[in-house]
């Protein structure tokens, strides 16, 4: 059988657990972050294994609690090219 390609909705969702883990490495500061964004450390927990429970709210709350750099925060919201969210997704032309 061909090997199948993932969905980019799977793809996506790796990309944000493996950003999320870059920006709360240790145990210690998943307190800290879940108190950023004004929920309760074991909510922030399924939300970093379900990224797609997270609402636009918390995520930007997230990335601004932890200084989350902007390629960064364009992966997770979602952009294919981080050029599409600081340019509007439209050619200069």
């Amino acid at each position: 059988m061909p090997a199948t390609k993932p969905y980019r909705f799977a793809e996506w969702q790796k990309t944000v657990q493996s950003i999320i883990a870059k920006y709360i490495p240790n145990k210690g500061d998943e307190d800290k972050a879940a108190v950023m964004i004004r929920r309760t450390k074991r909510c922030l927990q399924d939300k970093r294994r379900n990224p797609e429970t997270f609402t636009l709210g918390e995520m930007l709350a997230f990335c601004d609690a932890v200084h989350m750099t902007g390629p960064d925060r364009a992966l997770i919201l979602g952009a294919k090219d981080v050029t599409q969210v600081f340019t509007g997704g439209m050619s200069r032309e």
